[in-house]
């Protein structure tokens, strides 16, 4: 199940900063992510998604979003090197074998 996917419509919350945020973050309007922090915009995808669940009560919440992160946040960290492993390896702090290992979990070329 993904939450605010395109059949979602989006929507608009507004943050205790009282910046505004959509809640369908991609390639929407920039002006409206720069104005909030990375940790607000992982709360309203997560609290969104929380509150769509309702009544159902899937196991195993803690893989699916560590996996969506992981893989988002790699394949972004390799796009940002130009797919240089090295580079890539060093701004994350890890070994390039493990990071060799983790991109291929994930089918990230």
């Amino acid at each position: 199940m993904e939450a605010g996917g395109a059949d979602s419509g989006e929507s608009v919350s507004s943050m205790p900063n009282g910046a505004v945020v959509s809640t369908v973050v991609g390639a929407h309007s920039p002006q409206l992510l720069d104005g909030c922090s990375l940790d607000k915009l992982v709360e309203v995808k997560i609290a969104r998604f929380l509150s769509q669940l309702g009544e159902h009560s899937p196991g195993n919440l803690y893989t699916f979003f560590m996996g969506k992160f992981e893989k988002t946040f790699l394949t972004q960290i390799m796009r940002h090197t130009g797919g240089n492993q090295m580079q890539a390896s060093r701004l994350l702090g890890m070994n390039r074998n493990t990071l060799r290992k983790r991109l291929r979990a994930y089918g990230i070329s």
